[in-house]
Order: structure tokens, then C-alpha cells, then sequence
């Protein structure tokens, strides 16, 4: 009996021993398993948390590269961004479990608490070792703290974003699942202790055969099997052990092959559904997909930057309540479908703060799960109406010159013919008839008249020949400034704020001097009770994107602005596109020509500048000329030769015009003058002339624009047959490009038609040879 009790008490010693230990192993070996769970799932948490700022800073990057001017928004945009994290996460009640971000050099950029200065110099090093790759976890002490960090690198921003959890905080529901365990297998112990007193030592050896085998299955070794024959109870508690082993087995194997495919799945899925939102996000296109009620369903990054709506505010809504003009655009959408047209656009027109928006609206038809819907996209096409509008402009101004520069050229031979008549007349003096004389001298003064007229005709077309020279734009200002006190209204002041800056540029002194005095002569008219007509100039440096916005062939660079600014009657805005057309004028019959703005406009053109205008009735105009700055220096005015006398030699002269009057005229002239003449009505007959008295022909004059042969091969033709010969051409007008080439040929010399017999002369004696006769 003492025997039975010793091994009875051993028994239930080594059975307790054994229970304790089992189910000590088993509370280890679970809180193990439970550890690792958790070091997985919290990684797995963090890690997705992780990814969904980081997402939140790709999508940013991308709409700050959609921009096109990264690094003039790149500053806002990660603001903004850092202030969505900090609203997400920093307003929730986290206690220490909190993500924070820094640079490269552990500097901090965000953290919950505003007065964190950030780490210092040795906390910087300890990150420094731990920190490896582009992301990673680690445990480390922080000021007292056991953490564990969770970190992960964006490289387009050199941010490195990071979770930090405590370690007391991670481990809670281990710690206190291993209390609980520790409780309860003292407690069964303490139980089973009192229990197994009153158990017989017969069922000792199956138990402890059942406590190993649940060891073993505790451990993880679901697979294990025993065999325990036994026809009592514990043989069928073995055999129901069997049992539920193998269908727990396979009801794990069923739900782990279950599992994995709805993980497959749904990351597909998820990728699939990022995708698609990550392109519709990205399109520069506003996209808004509606369903059969009309409720919107989609709305992209352009749709929220556009309106000024987040997608959370406006899903769900009516469209028509965000976007009340869209019911006429699906009013007619539904009315093209009827006439089974599959896509409905619409050009649409609006007027904004900011000025006209031009929007294309294209509806379309959609089915998506079993659901008819709608997707409505609408692009902002302004920039390309406004450009189609500026080349429709250009393209008429330069029709306009054209026709112009061709009126002024066939106007200038006739006025000539007129003029070079009339000076014959007045030369002569051989007329007593004072009366015949002042008429001759009324033709004179109104064919120069009417050549100030085609003059500015021909500045408009750009086809007059302008002279270019580096000079000092302040001077021309001035110099017209001086010219306008004297003639404008008294009650007319003129203030003038010039910049400080170089103000060289290359053109026309007198043109540039002609092209300021109409602009304020115009400003004094719109101002008929007074006033001042204020002009500054300021530098402005002009991108390849500016010069696209002017109809005018501008290059990037650096350019003078000047502003001409009056508080007159202002212009109305259907006359605005018409100002600068020859002939175009709002004043009374007789009291304009319409021909200023004109002149002004082919002035602009000539020296590669640009004109704008702003103007509101009742308030005022004020226009904005822009004159390429030249890099070369101002130099001083050419000393030149002074004029020759009348009496010095002469010599043969080729005149060369088709027109018969001024020939003619010319030659009567130039005879008077002493010089021999030799005319030819074409440009072949000059050469042919030439070609046989080369060595007697001192000097070619000819016309521009003829029939056969024009001036420029009849100057080709002349440099052929005799090298040192002279050789001028007078013209209506001459395109720029072919002058400057000519010069750069060896032409002498230019004179423009209708023209004065001494311009004519002086240009003739300081150019044509002197060669001696015998």
C-alpha cells in the first residue's frame, strides 16, 4: 500500500510535473508563435501604413512633375503634403505609436510634437548605424525608451518616412496573454493536483502518452501521429484525438489554400483599381463618370483642381448641383444618342475673373457591372483658340500690309512722275505767270503731302527701307518729347519715368521718334478737356513662352517696355482688333487718317519689337511697345564729306525706269544738272547699254520693281560687266532683307520714291566716279 502510495503520490508528481511542464511548454512555445504574429502583422501593419504615405507622396511628385515646373511648385506641394500626413495622423489619439519623416541627415521635418528640436549630434549616429537600405525595421533605446521603428526611403524628395511604436506598446497583448496563461496553468495545475489524488495509476500511462503527443502538436507538428489501442475511455479519446487532428489538418490546409488565392486576388484587384485611378488622376483631362441618376460616381485630380472640389465632397452628389451648366451639355448628349450618334462634344464659352475659358465637353455612354452610366470629359483649350485667334490676326495684318506696301508703291511712282514734273516747271523760271507758279507750288506741297501718307502706308507693310543704327532709346523718347511740347494742346502735360537700366537697342532714330509722337498725339486727342499722358520705360526679359503669346516674331531675350498711358475716353472693345489697320479711325470725317497706329504697328514690326494695348472706356488707354535691347555700343554720328559743288566735274549717267514720266523727268533733270544721261526703259536694255559703253558710264541709276529684270539683278548685272561702276536704286519701297543684302553686295546708295531733285543730285555727286576725260 505505502509502495501504491509512493508510486501512486510519484505518479501524480511526475503526472503534475509532467502536466505543468507540458503546459508551461505549450504557454511558451504559443507566446513564441504569438511574438512572431506579431512582429509579422505589426511589420505588416506599419508597412502598409507606410506604403499609403508614400503613395500619398508619389501621387504628389507626380502632379508636381504634371506641372511642368517642378521646382517653382516643388516647395508648396511638399507643404501641402506634409499637412494632409499631419491632419490624417497627428488628430488621432495614438499615444506613442506615431509616423515621423526627416532628410537624409536625420533632420526632422515632420513630428507630432511641434516643439521636438530634432536629434542630436550622437542620437544622429546611432540612426546613421541603424538606417541601412531603403527600408528596414530595428529595435534601439531613445531617451529612456525601448522603440521599434519601422522606416522606409522616398528618394524623389530624399525623405526618410518612418513609424515608431514602443516596445511595452507593440508586445501589450503578448504581455498580457502570457499573464493570463501563467494564471490559468497555475491554476489547472493546482486543480488537477487536488484531482488526479482520486485518479487511478491506470490511466497514468495513457495520459502521459496523450501529453506528449499534444506537446508535439503544440510545438506545430500538426502531422505527428500515435497509435493508443485501448477499448476504455481513453482509447476513444485517443481515437477522437485522431480524429480531430486529421480534420483540423485538412480544414487548415483547405483554409490556407483559400486564403492564398483571395490574397491573390484582391492584390490583383487592388492593383488593378490603383492603376486605373492612378492614370484617370494623371490625365490633364477633367473626368467625371456619372451614374443613371446623374450622381457622380468618379472625379479625377484635374476635376478637384479645376472646381475646387475634393473628390470625398462631391461623390455621391447630383452634377448638375456641382456643375449647373452641364444639364444643357446632357440634354443635348441625350439627344445625339437618339440619333445613335456614340460620342456628343460641345465647344463651350465663359467668362471668368480671369477672362474668356474655352472648354470642349465630349459626353460619352458607359456600362460597368450590369449599369448604364455616363463619363464626361472636358478640356480647357484656351491657350489653342487664343493662339488660333493670334495667327488669324497676323495673318490679316500681313494681308493688310501687303495690299498696303503695293498701293503705296504703285501711289509713290505716280506722285514721282507728278513731282519731278513740277520741279522742272519751277526750275525753269522761264514763267512770268505768278499765278501758274503758286500753282505749281501747291502740287509740289501736295505730293509731299500725299508722300507722308504712303510713307506710313509703306512703314506699315514693312516696306520701307529704314536705315539702322545703335542708339539710345531715352534719346528718341526725349527728342519727341521735345517735338510734342511745342505743337500739342497747352492743357496736355507730358510726365516721363525713364529706367535706370542700359537702353541701347538697333533701329530707326527717326522712325522710333515718329512711331512715340503718334501714340501721344493720339492720347492728347482722347483727352480733350487735359490731362497727362504718362510714359515709363522698364527692362523685361521675355522667355520663349511670352514671345509665343505676342503675334509678332520675337526672339527670347532681353527687351525695353514702354508704357504709354492716358486717362482720355478709353477705346471701345469691338474696335480693339482694328486699331492698327490703315485707314481705320473713330474720329470725325477729316480730322484723321486712320494711318497713325498704322505707321506705329509697321515701325514695331520693322525693329522685331511687339505692341499691346489695354483699354477701358471712360478710363483710358495704355499702350505696351516692347523694342529688342542691343549688346553693341552707341557710337558717334559719321563724319561725312561735305557736298560737292555744281561745278565740279560731271560724268554719264544709265538711267534705268520703266515708267516713261519719270524717266523722262529724271532725264530732263540730270541734263540740266550737266550730266549726260543715257536712258533705258528695262533692265536688259541697260545691261545691253553697258555691256557696249562700260568704259563711258560713270554711274547706274535704276528703279526697284520692273517688268523684265528688277533692280537687284540689274545691280548683279552691272557688278558683272564693270566692278567699279555705281550704282543707286530708287523705289517705292524695297523689302529690308533685300536692301541689307544688296549693301552688304556693294550697293552705293538708296533713294526712296517720291523724292526731292537735291536729295536726287546729292546723292548722285557723292557717289558717282570722277573719272577724267579727255
Amino acid at each position: 500500500m505505502r509502495f501504491f502510495k509512493r508510486f501512486t503520490t510519484k505518479l501524480i508528481l511526475l503526472f503534475i510535473t509532467t502536466l505543468l511542464l507540458s503546459l508551461l511548454t505549450l504557454a511558451l512555445l504559443s507566446h513564441h508563435i504569438l511574438m512572431n504574429i506579431i512582429d509579422e502583422s505589426q511589420e505588416a501593419l506599419y508597412r502598409e501604413k507606410l506604403e499609403i504615405i508614400l503613395n500619398e507622396l508619389e501621387r504628389q511628385e507626380r502632379t508636381l512633375q504634371s506641372t511642368g515646373l517642378p521646382d517653382a511648385y516643388r516647395h508648396d506641394i511638399q507643404e501641402m503634403t506634409l499637412e494632409s500626413i499631419a491632419d490624417t495622423y497627428y488628430n488621432l489619439d495614438l499615444g506613442d505609436i506615431y509616423p515621423f519623416i526627416t532628410n537624409y541627415n536625420f533632420d526632422m521635418i515632420l513630428h507630432p510634437n511641434i516643439s521636438f528640436m530634432g536629434l542630436n549630434r550622437e542620437e544622429k549616429a546611432m540612426m546613421d548605424r541603424l538606417v541601412t537600405g531603403e527600408r528596414g525595421t530595428f529595435y534601439t533605446g531613445f531617451r529612456g525608451d525601448q522603440k521599434w521603428y519601422i522606416y522606409q526611403v522616398f528618394e524623389p524628395w530624399d525623405w526618410i518616412v518612418s513609424f515608431t511604436v514602443s516596445v511595452e506598446n507593440k508586445y501589450k497583448d503578448a504581455i498580457s496573454y502570457r499573464r493570463i496563461m501563467i494564471t490559468l496553468i497555475f491554476f489547472w495545475v493546482s486543480l488537477t493536483g487536488v484531482g488526479m489524488t482520486f485518479i487511478l495509476v491506470g490511466f497514468t500511462r495513457p495520459i502521459l502518452f496523450l501529453t506528449e503527443t499534444a506537446r508535439n502538436i503544440a510545438a506545430g507538428n500538426l502531422d505527428d501521429t500515435f497509435e493508443l489501442k485501448q477499448g476504455d475511455e481513453i482509447g476513444s479519446l485517443a481515437e477522437s484525438f485522431r480524429e480531430m487532428q486529421t480534420a483540423v489538418n485538412d480544414k487548415i490546409g483547405e483554409l490556407s489554400r483559400e486564403i492564398g488565392e483571395r490574397l491573390r486576388v484582391e492584390e490583383e484587384l487592388s492593383h488593378a483599381r490603383n492603376l486605373i485611378s492612378a492614370i484617370v488622376d494623371s490625365m490633364p483631362s477633367v473626368i467625371i463618370a456619372v451614374d443613371p441618376g446623374g450622381n457622380i460616381t468618379q472625379w479625377n485630380g484635374r476635376a478637384e483642381k479645376n472646381y475646387h472640389s475634393p473628390a470625398s465632397e462631391v461623390l455621391g452628389r447630383p452634377v448638375r448641383e456641382i456643375l449647373p451648366w452641364i444639364g444643357d451639355v446632357l440634354e443635348g448628349a441625350r439627344e445625339a444618342w437618339e440619333r445613335d450618334e456614340v460620342i456628343y462634344s460641345v465647344r463651350r464659352e465663359s467668362e471668368l475673373a480671369e477672362g474668356t475659358v474655352y472648354e470642349d465637353v465630349e459626353v460619352y455612354s458607359m456600362t460597368a457591372h450590369g449599369q448604364e452610366g455616363l463619363v464626361i470629359r472636358i478640356d480647357n483649350v484656351t491657350d489653342e483658340i487664343l493662339l488660333e485667334q493670334q495667327i488669324a490676326q497676323s495673318k490679316k495684318m500681313d494681308a493688310i500690309g501687303q495690299l498696303a506696301g503695293g498701293v503705296a508703291h504703285d501711289f509713290n511712282n505716280m506722285l514721282a512722275g507728278i513731282s519731278s514734273a513740277a520741279s522742272l516747271i519751277e526750275m525753269t523760271g522761264a514763267s512770268e505767270d505768278r499765278e501758274a507758279m503758286e500753282y505749281v507750288s501747291m502740287i509740289l506741297e501736295a505730293s509731299d503731302r500725299a508722300a507722308e501718307l504712303t510713307g506710313k502706308l509703306l512703314s506699315f507693310g514693312r516696306r520701307q527701307a529704314v536705315p539702322f543704327a545703335v542708339f539710345h532709346f531715352h534719346e528718341a523718347v526725349q527728342a519727341a518729347l521735345a517735338l510734342l511740347e511745342r505743337t500739342i494742346d497747352k492743357k496736355i502735360n507730358i510726365s516721363f519715368d525713364p529706367m535706370d537700366e542700359p537702353d541701347a537697342i538697333s533701329g530707326s532714330f527717326t522712325a522710333v521718334q515718329n512711331g512715340i509722337m503718334n501714340l501721344v498725339i493720339n492720347a492728347s486727342h482722347a483727352m480733350p478737356e487735359g490731362g497727362t499722358v504718362k510714359l515709363a520705360t522698364s527692362p523685361v526679359v521675355l522667355s520663349e513662352e511670352d514671345c509665343q503669346a505676342y503675334p509678332f516674331e520675337l526672339i527670347p531675350g532681353s527687351y525695353v517696355r514702354l508704357d504709354v498711358k492716358d486717362a482720355g475716353v478709353g477705346i471701345a472693345p469691338e474696335y480693339l482688333d482694328k486699331i492698327f489697320e490703315p485707314f481705320f479711325t473713330t474720329k470725325e470725317t477729316g480730322k484723321g487718317t486712320g494711318l497713325g497706329l498704322a505707321s506705329v504697328y509697321g515701325m514695331i514690326q520693322n525693329h522685331k519689337g511687339a505692341i499691346s494695348v489695354d483699354s477701358v472706356p471712360g478710363e483710358g488707354t495704355e499702350f505696351y511697345l516692347f523694342f529688342p535691347l542691343s549688346e553693341e555700343e552707341v557710337k558717334g554720328g559719321l563724319n561725312k564729306e561735305g557736298p560737292l559743288s555744281d561745278n565740279e566735274t560731271k560724268g554719264t549717267i544709265l538711267l534705268v525706269d520703266d515708267e516713261q514720266v519719270v524717266r523722262y523727268s529724271m532725264k530732263s533733270y540730270l541734263e540740266k544738272k550737266g550730266y549726260r544721261v543715257v536712258a533705258a526703259s528695262s533692265g536688259q536694255e541697260a545691261l545691253d547699254i553697258l555691256g557696249l559703253r562700260h568704259d563711258e558710264i560713270d554711274l547706274v541709276l535704276t528703279d526697284m520693281v520692273m517688268p523684265d529684270l528688277n533692280g537687284k539683278e540689274v545691280f548683279e548685272g552691272v557688278k558683272k560687266l564693270n566692278k567699279e561702276c555705281p550704282v543707286l536704286i530708287i523705289s517705292g519701297y524695297t523689302q529690308d532683307k533685300n536692301l541689307e543684302q544688296l549693301k552688304a553686295d556693294g550697293l552705293d546708295g538708296f533713294i526712296r520714291k517720291p523724292f526731292k531733285f537735291e536729295e536726287l543730285n546729292r546723292v548722285i555727286r557723292e557717289n558717282i566716279r570722277k573719272i577724267p576725260r579727255e
